[in-house]
């Protein structure tokens, strides 16, 4: 036996399968006996020949002459429950990381697996180990492997829960409380009492609206880290939907989308109609209003020919008033006269009635012409009194329309605002099971979950503030202010008393 190599009497090989290193692994070691030790055979891979297993080509170590790394005498068998127990150890200390020559400080471990023989009825081929170090080069190799970083968990980044915290659940110091209430010692007597309450009183309502801003603003914080939640969720979409576990998270969010896309249809449907309803009185509206125009226009000319008919007729009908008046003086006259008129007189009357019965005709037609023009102008007005009751029928059913239409489309906008806000929370959930699951349903960016995390600190201190200043608000002493409410009524008894008593006198 050459220098460098263990005697063949003593198989023993090195426990490559062992627990993970601890206090004891050296004690563990010494009391191990050859059987126990020399029983890891490598088992053959699935699917594998033996030719195929044997023919894995032994690394060489630099630095070793030929004879060291000749090959091990094989090991006595050993029963199949020593061979499993032992290869699921080697699983369990390889499993853990890879690891190459580096790790082992520039050496190599060279193993080397020969089939020796095949036994019948189904066994186990036996395979012999050459191993090309010593005990203490192999005993490096499986410290330096145990010591690998293994691969991060998920679960070790920083996962946010994108949740509010509850106001039950924030704990806060009574002294903090009561300096964010300044309401001051409670009182022991009566008169300190009285200005304690008149405290209490002002610093009530200066922390009602300090509660008030503080509230808008911690809602103004979700509103930003629900905007973060769908943002995550409207990027990650794609990839939820192509895994069944992304498929169940969404599953709810798909029902109330399409209830929201119902409630949306139906309202953009009777906006729809009631938009066409509208359009249509519109265009009534617009006819009957060039209508009226058409009439108004109508009047006007009718009017203007009447007024110049009555013109005309006004000047025939005066000119034969002078007549008469003409004839009715010659009367006069032949009456003061004795009742027989002169030659000249009669020549005179004759001349006078012949002229009006030369215009009777002229009279009769300028009065014929004012009738029509006065019932042409009063056509005018029926059809413009038509037209304008027309008009306000459709002024009527517009108002009616516009009536209809806010009542029913409130209606169907409250339901579609309502759908809005359940899909809001139902995308906001959805981005809260994806963080909860912690990479298992989908990989989130390291950015959209430091910007998450960020929002979620901000909420939790604008809550801590929200709920110091709630809590402020009830922090006074109720004693203290019973009595000042009490003092503060005798005095005003006493008061009143007085000026009893003075207005009395």
């Amino acid at each position: 036996m050459g220098a460098g190599r263990r005697p063949t009497g003593n198989s023993e090989i090195p426990d490559l399968g062992g627990p993970p290193p601890g206090p004891n692994r050296a004690a563990g070691r010494s009391g191990m006996t050859p059987a126990a030790t020399g029983s890891l055979a490598p088992r053959r891979m699935s699917g594998m020949t033996p030719a195929a297993s044997s023919s894995l080509p032994p690394k060489r170590m630099s630095g070793m002459t030929p004879a060291a790394t000749g090959s091990l005498p094989s090991p006595s068998l050993t029963p199949q429950s020593s061979l499993e127990s032992n290869a699921g150890a080697g699983d369990a200390l390889f499993g853990s990381g890879t690891f190459d020559a580096e790790h082992f400080g520039g050496e190599s471990l060279s193993l080397s697996l020969a089939d020796d023989a095949e036994l019948d009825d189904g066994h186990r081929t036996t395979h012999s180990i050459s191993l090309e170090d010593e005990e203490d080069v192999l005993e490096q190799t499986a410290t330096s492997a145990r010591s690998l970083p293994a691969r991060p968990l998920e679960s070790a980044r920083h996962w946010p829960s994108g949740l509010s915290p509850d106001s039950a659940s924030i704990e806060l110091d009574t002294a903090e409380v009561a300096m964010t209430a300044e309401y001051g010692a409670a009182p022991a007597g009566y008169l300190e009492a009285l200005g304690y309450a008149a405290r209490v009183f002002n610093r009530k309502r200066a922390l009602r609206a300090r509660v008030k801003e503080l509230n808008d603003r911690f809602l103004s914080a979700e509103r930003d880290r629900d905007a973060l939640l769908a943002g995550m969720i409207d990027a990650l979409r794609p990839a939820l939907e192509r895994s069944p576990d992304g498929r169940k998270v969404l599953e709810s969010l798909g029902r109330i989308e399409a209830l929201a896309d119902e409630k949306r249809s139906a309202l953009t449907g009777l906006n729809a109609g009631f938009t066409r309803l509208g359009a249509e009185l519109t265009v009534e509206a617009t006819g009957l209003a060039n209508e009226r125009a058409a009439n108004e226009r109508d009047q006007e000319l009718a009017r203007a020919v009447l007024a110049e008919r009555l013109h005309a007729h006004d000047r025939v009908e005066a000119r034969r008033k002078r007549l008469y008046i003409e004839v009715r003086a010659v009367l006069d006259v032949v009456e003061k006269a004795g009742g027989q008129p002169s030659p000249a007189q009669a020549a005179q009357l004759a001349a006078r009635e012949a002229e009006i019965a030369a215009q009777k005709p002229e009279l009769e037609h300028t009065e014929r012409e004012v009738t029509e023009s006065e019932a042409v102008v009063a056509a005018a007005e029926v059809v413009g009194k038509d037209i304008a009751r027309r008009a306000r029928d459709v002024e009527r059913r517009r108002a009616v329309l516009a009536t209809e239409a806010q009542k029913q489309l409130g209606a169907h906008s409250q339901g579609v605002n309502e759908a809005e806000a359940h899909r809001s929370e139902a995308v906001v959930e959805a981005a809260r099971s994806v963080l909860a699951a912690r990479g298992r349903v989908a990989d989130v960016p390291g950015s959209t979950l430091d910007a998450i995390a960020r929002a979620d600190e901000a909420v939790a201190g604008r809550a801590r503030d929200l709920e110091r200043h709630v809590r402020a608000l009830d922090a006074y002493d109720r004693d203290g202010m019973k009595k000042g409410v009490t003092a503060a009524l005798a005095i005003l008894a006493a008061v009143m008393i007085v000026l009893l008593v003075v207005l009395g006198r």
